[in-house]
Parts: C-alpha cells; sequence; structure tokens
C-alpha cells in the first residue's frame, strides 16, 4: 500500500486518469468538476496519457499538476510499470480513470496499492458505438470487480454495464454531467402573449420587461450579426466534431427537407473534423449551401447558444451529452437522436422532439412543427431551462462528486 495515502489528511489527494484533455464532454466534466469541488478539502493532478489539448487552459483551480506521458495513441500501450510508478511517486487517495482510453491505468493503480480506484464510463468510441466488442466488455467486467466504484453518467450505461459486461449495481453509481446555469442562460426571447423574458444567468432568476411584439428581439440581431450569423429568420444549430458518430448528413438531409417549406431557416454547425468536405458538398448537392453556416471550433459557445432558436442532434450514440445540457441551459427546445442517455435529458412534447437514429423524414417534420411554431419553441425551451436548473446545475454534479470522493475514502 501507499504510505502518504493510508494517513487521511484535511484535503483528499485526486488523481484523474485521462486520455487527453482535447474538445469533449468527457475532458468537459473533468475540467468542471476540478473548478466547482473546495479546495480546502480536495487537491488534484491531472495525468493525460497522450497530451493535455485545449480544455487544460479552461482549469481554473491553482497548483493542479498535469502530466503528459505523451504516448502514441496508434499504437498499443499496456503501461502498467510507468503508471504504477507515477502512482507510488504521488500516493493519491483516490485513482479516478474516465473512458476507455485510461482505463490501464485501473490495473495500474492496483498495482500501486492506491487505496481507492473510480472509473467512469461516459461516452464510446466510434469503433464501438454499440458497446458490444466482447474483448472490451470483458476488460469492463473485470474493471467492475477491481474498482470501488464505476461511475456512469446516464442510466443506459448502468444498465448496458449489468446486463452486457456483468457489473453489480452495488459498484455502478449514477453521477450525470452538470452545467454551469450562471454560464449557459437564455438572452431576451419573445416570450408568452408577446411578453420579452429575461433570463439573468443566476439560477432560474428571471424578469418580465415591457412588451415586445418582435418575433426576434434586437438584442440577437445584434449579436448575430457581431459574430457573423444571419440576423433574421429562424437559427437552428448543433455543436460537436465533424465526425462520423455525429451523422451530419442524416442533419443535413433532414433540414433540406424543413426548408422547402421554410426557405427563410438557416442551420449553423460549430465544430470542425475530418468530414468537413464531405459535408460541405452534401450541402452543396443538397442545394442548401446558402443557408448553412459552417463555424468550426469556437470558444463562445454560450454566445452562440443564445443565438440558436432550436438545437438539433443527430447523433448515432451519445452518453450525456454535454451540448444538450448546455442548449437546454440556454433555454432552447431540442431534436435529439433517442441514442444513449438522450431520452433522458429530452422528452417528447415536453422539451422537445426524440427521432430515431438516422431517420430523415422524422427530423423533417420535427423542425417543420418547430419552425411553423414559434410559441412552441418558447414554450418547449423554458421547461429546457427548468430541468436543467432542478436537476443538472453543475453544483449538483459537484456536490456529488465531494461525497462519492469522501465517502470511498471513510469506509476504507
Amino acid at each position: 500500500m501507499l504510505p502518504v495515502a493510508s494517513q487521511i489528511p484535511g484535503r483528499l489527494k485526486i488523481f484523474h486518469v485521462v486520455y487527453s484533455l482535447g474538445v469533449g464532454g468527457l475532458e468537459n466534466g473533468v475540467v468542471n468538476v476540478i473548478n466547482r469541488l473546495d479546495p480546502d478539502r480536495f487537491t488534484h493532478t491531472v495525468c493525460c496519457l497522450t497530451r493535455s489539448g485545449n480544455f487544460a487552459r479552461r482549469i481554473g483551480r491553482e497548483k493542479v499538476e498535469i502530466l503528459e506521458l505523451g504516448f502514441d495513441p496508434n499504437s498499443f500501450r499496456f503501461p502498467l510499470v510507468t503508471l504504477s510508478r507515477l502512482f507510488r511517486r504521488h500516493a493519491p487517495h483516490v485513482v479516478h480513470t474516465r473512458g476507455w482510453g485510461a482505463i490501464d491505468a485501473v490495473f495500474a493503480a492496483r498495482l500501486a496499492g492506491v487505496p481507492k480506484v473510480i472509473h467512469g464510463e461516459h461516452g464510446r468510441e466510434w469503433n464501438d458505438k454499440d458497446g458490444t466488442n466482447w474483448k472490451r466488455n470483458q476488460i469492463r467486467r473485470l474493471v467492475g470487480l477491481l474498482v470501488d466504484r464505476y461511475v456512469v453518467v446516464c442510466h443506459f450505461f448502468r444498465e448496458w454495464l449489468r446486463e452486457t459486461c456483468k457489473v453489480h449495481d452495488d459498484k455502478s453509481l449514477h453521477i450525470p454531467d452538470g452545467v454551469d446555469t450562471t454560464m449557459f442562460y437564455p438572452l431576451v426571447r419573445t416570450g408568452e402573449k408577446g411578453l420579452r423574458h429575461e433570463w439573468e444567468g443566476k439560477g432560474n432568476r428571471s424578469s418580465l420587461l415591457s412588451p415586445q411584439h418582435s418575433a426576434l428581439s434586437s438584442d440577437i440581431k445584434a449579436l448575430r450579426e457581431s459574430l457573423g450569423l444571419p440576423a433574421g429568420g429562424t437559427l437552428l444549430g448543433t455543436v460537436g466534431r465533424l465526425d462520423p458518430v455525429k451523422d451530419l448528413t442524416t442533419l443535413l438531409r433532414g433540414f433540406a427537407v424543413a426548408r422547402a417549406r421554410f426557405p427563410e431557416a438557416r442551420l449553423a454547425l460549430v465544430g470542425d473534423g475530418p468530414l468537413r468536405r464531405e459535408l460541405t458538398n452534401l450541402a452543396s448537392d443538397l442545394g442548401i449551401s446558402p443557408a448553412v453556416c459552417w463555424l468550426g471550433e469556437r470558444e463562445n459557445i454560450p454566445s452562440l447558444l443564445r443565438c440558436f432558436d432550436l438545437f438539433v442532434q443527430t447523433s448515432l450514440f451519445e452518453g450525456m451529452s454535454n451540448t444538450i445540457l448546455e442548449a437546454m441551459a440556454t433555454g432552447l427546445p431540442i431534436i435529439p437522436t433517442q441514442a444513449g442517455g438522450n431520452g433522458e435529458l429530452v422528452a417528447d412534447e415536453e422539451n422537445g422532439a426524440l427521432i430515431q437514429v438516422g431517420d430523415i423524414a422524422a427530423l423533417g417534420r420535427s423542425l417543420e412543427i418547430y419552425l411553423e411554431k414559434p410559441e412552441l419553441r418558447r414554450l418547449h425551451g423554458s421547461r429546457s431551462r427548468e430541468k436543467i436548473v432542478q436537476q443538472f446545475d453543475l453544483s449538483l454534479m459537484a456536490s456529488r462528486y465531494a461525497t462519492l470522493y469522501e465517502t470511498v475514502v471513510r469506509d476504507g
């Protein structure tokens, strides 16, 4: 056993292991946990098996050490010795690994005698999007025997681990991702009966302003123009990498169906990736290029979301989508696919419309309904915001992780 960690001091030493700190929901969750946990109760080290990445800059806590091991992502690795030495040197109370890319570290932590080990399932890779890879699932089953807790971000994962990987429910713990509701909040939109509501980014506080009969407030028009977006027309949007798992061909084809009836509609895609050229070519073939804004990777996601009227996500698979959480916090209605944990965030005819994966016709119909009914967009958007504030605020997630860390250490 590690000599230092056996004596619990005033602050618990948490050692996070990730593949990288690039752009992604898993990485966003790590950063949020570190930034929100009480620094008088916890210290943090982040170990990136490859390189750190853009999200490393988002860590706002002082004295958080970020280690880069620089492993080649294209070669086989099982770095038990390297990681074991690292854990012995740092002597953490808890090693918390996340995702398939860091699962090796579970075995290394046990080899090093780390007192407590936690592993988290946050999503799936493209080459195992259905979660049916037999070899990987046998490893997950073994990991379920080795860890003290198996954290899942959605109930869908808990059921999958139980049924497919034979991980007992008493080992798994559901901690959904959270969103900063003071950063992601609606700007000014026309409310019921022509009254404007302004959310101030402080929980669910709202204030009623003067009557406004414009379908799109001047505030949003100005913000759109400043970001190079069309000032008029209904703006649909999505945020995510342009790669196969997001199935953006379905999004473009569904948008083309709806735009035939609503030519003033516009679509914004925030993100970049390997399919950029293929998707732009498809937009051209569909005749919708003038209506599509390719924004690339952006830092100002909260501002961009406040420009949208509707959020769409056509992924083949999601765990708990951070972008859906952020769009809901911004007061948007959501059209996602019935994939992974999406159904735990969006309910049909409550705050959005769920469609089956790859169903272009259903997507087109859902888009048409929302394009035709602005009052429905407002109603479902307000319900999205309310659900986030009550169930998925970032403070709730941080509190749950704090309890997890302290409980596993205290229980011995």
